[in-house]
């Protein structure tokens, strides 16, 4: 994770008076202010709101050497970081197995998705079943399964973060790792299930990506929420009987679902329940 140069924010020198980080203050507040960029209002408040903190930081002494501290302890730690990177960079040679996990490790923590990505690839293609934990620490194996599912899903890689998400729940039953965690990995391969996958698909291949969902062991609200979907891709695909099953199960696990007029109408079951049919 990044640590903010609030210096760099304010375009001033490390030594920078109090006048001058007024001065650096009121000129780009000024410049950024969301009312003095119509049209791009979004961009200009959060850069706006840099700024705001940059400055509320600086002019205040106390939070300035607090901050300071923290900022050099900051950049200590990435220069050695960088030195262990390029260092790893240099030994790291194509069959180098080892080297280029950590390396791949190393790209994930530091935000360069698609160097990541570029090296798994490759080392995927050239090893047969390849896996983190025969070259790495498990722990550290278990982090970069976890990191790279994130990785394929920030740049819209849906399948390989599926794949990669549901190997990291599968370890977790064998070994555990992430513990009360894997709630939070089990939410995010349900939104590239649904998503990344179902929701562009067609209705008969949205159904297998939903019927994955309910595989996951999430809330009965959850459970009712893809039932009803289901619902809608049986209805799509024409198969009413199954459309009605569906949704039947949604209403018998969670009466008070929402969001179900419009599929309630289309299969004739707008008193199925009384009330449960909601807008």
């Amino acid at each position: 994770m990044s640590f903010p140069n609030y210096y760099e924010t304010l375009k001033l020198k490390r030594d920078a008076t109090s006048v001058e980080i007024k001065s650096a203050f009121r000129r780009l507040a000024k410049q950024f202010h969301p009312d003095k960029n119509p049209g791009d209002e979004r961009q200009a408040e959060k850069h706006f709101r840099g700024i705001c903190k940059a400055y509320e930081t600086l002019i205040d002494e106390q939070k300035r050497s607090v901050y300071d501290c923290n900022l050099q302890q900051y950049e200590g730690q990435n220069k050695s970081r960088n030195a262990y990177k390029e260092n790893l960079r240099k030994r790291a040679k194509p069959n180098h197995t080892s080297e280029l996990c950590q390396l791949i490790l190393e790209e994930l923590m530091n935000n360069n998705l698609r160097t990541a990505v570029r090296i798994y690839e490759q080392l995927n293609t050239r090893i047969i079943n390849f896996e983190f934990a025969l070259y790495m620490d498990y722990a550290d194996s278990r982090d970069c399964e976890f990191l790279l599912a994130e990785a394929y899903q920030t740049l819209g890689g849906y399948r390989q973060s599926a794949e990669l998400y549901e190997r990291v729940i599968e370890n977790e039953k064998q070994h555990p790792h992430f513990r009360h965690f894997i709630k939070e990995v089990k939410a995010r391969l349900k939104k590239v299930y649904y998503y990344g996958l179902a929701k562009p698909a067609t209705a008969e291949a949205s159904i297998i990506y939903l019927q994955k969902i309910l595989e996951l062991g999430l809330s009965k609200r959850d459970i009712a929420w893809v039932y009803k979907k289901l619902a809608e891709s049986y209805f799509e695909a024409e198969n009413l009987q199954l459309a009605r099953e569906n949704l039947e199960k949604a209403f018998k696990i969670y009466p008070s679902l929402t969001g179900t007029k419009k599929i309630c109408n289309k299969l004739g079951m707008e008193h199925f329940q009384k009330g449960c049919c909601r807008k």
